[in-house]
């Protein structure tokens, strides 16, 4: 087998922002000179450029979280008469979690973690592999040890517009916190690393450039850019967000919205006032996630409700529309929790807040894995029900809780 590496990328929609970052380490490590990499949006276009003969070998990246497994399933499954010399890598929330399962689904190789690193040095293995070689074997899972750029502290572009990959700006990697149903500390653990802000500017600009207008960012905590765990640091915010606007050139921008939130401790009035002057979104989201000291406290959350409730108000007075996030149905949850939730959720609406209803979906990889959700009261559904014409409620918190009973029956170990 010879020719350049094909490297197809199934880039779906929910995870594009992981492939993004490959497709950044692929620049940067300046793979094109030896690869070529191509963006397969859709399964009915992917199963047969992947089952086509060729003479080149070839990579194909999926990435997925558990509510995907079985869409996933059922591709690696369509995809298993692939000819010699195609390798399917497997990344992303559940192969780090579970990556032994996922190396069983059909997979040849799973990438723990942060996947930059591994999946440059996959190219690089592939390229160098001998005429008539066949693909690489089967592996264990692989884990990145070292960064593309030392000098950075995360690892490389999280988009790269050359290539098609564009999306929101990653400009913080990892969470101190350890709340009891979120992968993120699993899939990033050590501590939290802020993006340079001129490495963030350079990757709006280059959107900019390639006729976007929209710009986001991802992050666990918009407010909480450049500081120590905790803590804000206005000073970092307004350089970040100066550079920003500076950058996307009559574009948009904004922050401390979907898909990144804010935590209720770190909204003063710097950061609204910074958000107000930089950014052009009229609306937050803030994680509540309950309205129960007691579950606050279990989920590890490391804030009150009382500073969620002041953040709602002083973000209203300033005048945004706070979108909260509440999640119903974690462990332990009570049906005393829930009313004090429910009240509290009144609260906020009075303040001018909107609610974002989730149902607690328990995952692998996560500090609360496998315990299952509590069963909602009676009367949940119905009050939240009620809520949605008045226009200050949302959410797919009925889905959720059908998905998060499915997860359990096909992962839960067995007692």
């Amino acid at each position: 087998m010879s020719g350049r590496v094909q490297v197809l990328f199934f880039y779906d929609k929910p995870n594009r922002g992981s492939l993004n970052s490959l497709c950044g380490a692929f620049e940067i490590a300046d793979l094109g000179r030896i690869a070529d990499l191509h963006l397969v949006r859709h399964r009915e276009e992917l199963i047969p450029r992947v089952l086509a003969k060729r003479d080149a070998p070839t990579m194909v990246g999926i990435s997925f979280a558990t509510p995907q497994y079985w869409a996933t399933r059922d591709l690696v499954a369509a995809l298993a008469d692939r000819p010699p010399g195609v390798v399917l890598v497997a990344g992303g929330p559940h192969p780090t979690a579970m990556p032994e399962q996922t190396r069983d689904m059909g997979f040849d190789i799973v990438v723990v973690g942060a996947g930059e690193q591994a999946f440059v040095d996959l190219v690089l293995e592939t390229a160098a592999a001998p005429p008539g070689a066949s693909a690489p074997p089967p592996m264990p899972p692989i884990r990145p040890i070292r960064p593309i750029r030392p000098i950075r502290p995360i690892p490389s572009p999280s988009v790269a517009p050359a290539l098609g990959a564009v999306g929101p700006v990653e400009i913080t990697r990892g969470c101190p916190f350890r709340c009891g149903y979120c992968q993120t500390p699993g899939i990033f653990p050590g501590p939290v690393h802020h993006r340079p802000v001129e490495d963030i500017a350079h990757q709006l600009a280059e959107q900019r450039a390639h006729r976007l207008r929209d710009f986001r960012f991802v992050t666990p905590n918009a407010f909480g850019f450049g500081a120590p765990p905790g803590r804000t640091d206005p000073a970092a915010v307004e350089a970040l967000l100066t550079e920003a606007r500076a950058a996307v050139k009559g574009g948009r921008l904004f922050f401390g919205t979907f898909p990144s939130e804010i935590r209720p401790e770190s909204v003063t009035p710097e950061m609204l006032e910074l958000t107000r002057r930089f950014a052009h979104n009229d609306n937050l989201t803030l994680g509540l996630q309950t309205g129960s000291e007691r579950l606050l406290a279990s989920i590890g959350r490391g804030h009150t409700v009382a500073q969620a409730v002041a953040a709602v108000e002083l973000a209203s007075r300033t005048g945004f529309v706070v979108n909260v996030d509440v999640i119903f149905g974690m462990p332990d949850e009570s049906e005393g929790d829930v009313a004090e939730t429910l009240r509290v959720m009144h609260e906020l609406i009075g303040l001018g807040a909107r609610i974002h209803a989730h149902s607690y979906m328990p995952l692998p990889g996560t500090p609360w894995w496998p315990r299952p959700p509590a069963f909602p009261p009676a009367m949940l559904d119905a009050a939240l029900n009620r809520l949605i014409p008045t226009g200050r409620l949302f959410g797919h918190w009925q889905a959720q809780r059908a998905l998060a009973e499915r997860i359990l029956r096909q992962f839960q170990p067995a007692p």
